[in-house]
């Protein structure tokens, strides 16, 4: 039976803000209207596991760490342009909500027994619409596609 110090739960969340950028902007030059979605924010559990523990001596102290791994679900909100599509002055946002698979690895860097510098590795992947338009007419085409997120964090993580 696993040891109880070697899994954890985690209970995640994050805000995301954004504009277009020049890529975005050149594609208008060229009378194209880009599709993008973008998360708004995002709540999660995880179930964590650390298998590997190491300690290492530098500046005559030794520091221990853990490598962790960490699966669960997110509840995500995105906003995406697709009403650029029906309208192309229509710049509004369309606001989604979705479910989602959420993953992470990384590094703690014990600087107590309560206190950790923690560097991870996190995605997010989802399924949603994709708009597409047809060229011949006034109408919109919605196919299912995967969205992946990735960030790379670092923060002060506290142990209970």
């Amino acid at each position: 039976f696993p040891s109880h110090d070697r899994w954890g739960a985690e209970f995640v969340g994050g805000f995301g803000d954004g504009s277009e950028n020049t890529t975005a902007d050149n594609v208008r030059v060229q009378n194209a209207v880009p599709f993008y979605r973008q998360i708004d924010h995002y709540f999660g559990g995880l179930i964590n596991w650390s298998p590997l523990y190491g300690k290492f001596n530098a500046f005559d102290k030794i520091f221990y760490l853990d490598w962790f791994f960490g699966a669960g679900l997110a509840a995500i909100t995105t906003s995406d342009n697709r009403n650029e599509f029906i309208v192309s002055t229509n710049r509004s946002k369309t606001t989604d909500s979705h479910m989602g698979a959420i993953w992470q690895t990384g590094f703690l860097f014990y600087l107590s027994n309560t206190w950790m510098i923690r560097f991870e590795f996190q995605g997010i992947h989802f399924q949603a619409d994709l708009i597409s338009e047809d060229s011949g007419s006034s109408t919109q085409n919605y196919n299912k596609t995967f969205f992946h997120h990735y960030d790379l964090n670092l923060g002060i993580a506290v142990k209970f």
